[in-house]
């Protein structure tokens, strides 16, 4: 999530306007995964954040027409204003005027230790709380991995459904692949990938 935040160049002046950029720039697949860190404190990550030299900003997040820190980049670095923003865009983009861009596509939040869906139905917006308590994952990284592993394992139950159904009807049934396209600039992720 944090990576396609970032990605927003230039950043637009306004929190709404922000929600907008960035759910026009995921909306390209059926289903969409935006996977958030979870900042805990205390955490072991405690110490890395403050090797770093990272304050908190203080800011809060109170609407769509709240004009951005000049420095976003900067407040990009407290883990407090992440989470505001985190939590704001979910909120953002559960409303009904975000309906033609999401469409028919899904989008699944991660955030905290909650997931939910994001999704239009009738041209209205919906949000629902899924049901994930396996999602105890501090890190975007291992939380990916954890969503990977969940797609892959409803891929196999859905082929092997389906097989069955075609089987029955004394069809054979022909399986089909999904493509996963993961963004990300953390080279950890792309080690776990690998491994």
């Amino acid at each position: 999530a944090l990576f396609t935040i970032r990605s927003l160049t230039p950043i637009p002046s306004t929190y709404g306007d922000i929600a907008r950029a960035l759910l026009k720039m995921i909306m390209k697949a059926p289903n969409v995964y935006f996977v958030c860190d979870s900042y805990m404190s205390p955490s072991i990550k405690d110490s890395e954040r403050s090797a770093r030299g990272v304050t908190s900003t203080h800011i809060e997040i109170t609407g769509a027409n709240q004009r951005c820190p000049r420095h976003f980049d900067e407040a990009l670095k407290d883990a407090k204003f992440k989470t505001a923003l985190l939590l704001f865009l979910l909120d953002e983009w559960s409303k009904n005027k975000y309906s033609a861009i999401i469409g028919t596509s899904v989008i699944h939040y991660s955030v905290g230790h909650n997931m939910y869906t994001i999704s239009q139905v009738d041209n209205k917006v919906e949000k629902r709380q899924v049901n994930t308590s396996e999602i105890l994952h501090e890190e975007a990284d291992t939380r990916i991995i954890y969503h990977l592993v969940a797609i892959s394992q409803q891929k196999a139950e859905d082929d092997e459904h389906n097989s069955q159904l075609c089987r029955e009807a004394g069809k054979r049934y022909h399986q089909t692949k999904q493509n996963v396209i993961i963004r990300t600039e953390d080279t950890d992720i792309m080690v776990l990938l690998v491994h």
